[in-house]
């Protein structure tokens, strides 16, 4: 006989976890405003990479400062084509399509990689097992999002990407099925990044 005993002791408060949270709120909320308001002043595709050769330098110098070796060849090969994979052809789309579709619209399809990637782990390169508490969280902070972009009346997102002009929505959509493809094709190969 199984008893399921839960602990009446409360975890000690964690900074780190708020800070977590905070970065993913703010951080990577407000990346798809900032990329709306840059595109206007900056053309989109030197904003993009203005924006990835700036934190790939920071990153390379964080870790260098922390005493990580340098990469081998094989691992700046592998982390070019992560780069160009999830980079070039994801991001330089989406800050081009972000010209025409709204921050909040682009965010909300954003919102649909966790879906995608674990339709991909799942059905495509079956790394992932199809689990019933994984899905509903993923579908739940997707509805979240999703009712956020819909209780605003003024807010118009096309659901048939052709609609749209520009196809913009289209473009935004891709960029997230090939993030998504990329990120479990990169846990499927366990390349060493």
């Amino acid at each position: 006989m199984y008893l399921l005993t839960v602990s009446s002791q409360r975890r000690p408060w964690n900074a780190h976890v708020l800070v977590a949270f905070f970065a993913i709120y703010v951080l990577w909320g407000a990346t798809f405003l900032a990329i709306r308001i840059a595109v206007f002043q900056i053309p989109p595709l030197f904003t993009a990479g203005l924006r990835f050769l700036v934190a790939g330098v920071c990153l390379y110098l964080f870790m260098r400062l922390r005493g990580v070796a340098r990469p081998s060849l094989i691992e700046w090969r592998n982390l070019a084509i992560v780069a160009l994979c999830m980079f070039v052809l994801t991001y330089g789309p989406l800050f081009w399509a972000e010209q025409y579709v709204s921050s909040s619209a682009t965010a909300v399809i954003q919102a649909t990689l966790p879906l995608t990637t674990i339709a991909f782990e799942v059905f495509v390169f079956r790394s992932l097992a199809l689990q019933a508490h994984l899905v509903s969280g993923v579908l739940l902070g997707f509805g979240g999002v999703a009712l956020l972009l819909f209780h605003n009346t003024g807010q118009h997102l096309a659901i048939v990407p052709c609609c749209d002009p520009g196809l913009g929505s289209g473009v935004v959509i891709w960029r997230s099925v090939v993030g998504a493809a990329g990120v479990a094709a990169l846990k499927a190969a366990d390349c060493g990044i």
